[in-house]
């Protein structure tokens, strides 16, 4: 009888073990296809495309070495800028910075216009909401839609 008790002990750990497995494995899998899924949707993997918000404030072209630059009009003044990702895509972050930090090797918080919360709804459209802003105040959202593609520099 002892002996029974404990095969029925060591299957029960055994069930328990490989439930808590299937579980951390599931979530690694969940957490990979959400990451695969921004990357796809990630407008700065996108080249040659072209992006606006609705209001029309916020506009970017994005070239074929995924640099995003465009401009944003913020009351009467209308500002150049460069877009680049923060942190992983897990944490879905971008900055919109002063263009001229491109050519510094560091960026600057000064050179940081506007931090952003992305949220990216397809690969047509996604949100950003402002988590420090500049020019725009914390909290605002801007939907932002491929409005063109395989658009050329010159255009």
């Amino acid at each position: 009888m002892a002996l029974r008790r404990r095969f029925l002990l060591i299957e029960l750990v055994v069930l328990i073990i490989s439930i808590a497995f299937v579980g951390i494995i599931g979530m690694r899998i969940y957490q990979i296809s959400r990451i695969s899924l921004a990357e796809k949707r990630d407008p700065l993997k996108q080249p040659y495309t072209k992006w606006e918000s609705e209001c029309g404030d916020i506009v970017f072209y994005v070239d074929e070495n995924s640099h995003a630059l465009g401009t944003m009009k913020a009351d009467k003044d209308i500002v150049d800028f460069c877009i680049v990702p923060m942190g992983s895509y897990s944490e879905h972050s971008i900055a919109l910075l002063n263009v001229s930090a491109l050519d510094d090797n560091i960026i600057q918080d000064t050179d940081k216009y506007e931090i952003c919360n992305v949220s990216y709804k397809s690969k047509k459209t996604f949100v950003i909401t402002i988590e420090r802003g500049t020019y725009f105040e914390e909290g605002r959202k801007f939907t932002i839609h491929r409005v063109a593609e395989n658009v050329l520099p010159s255009e």
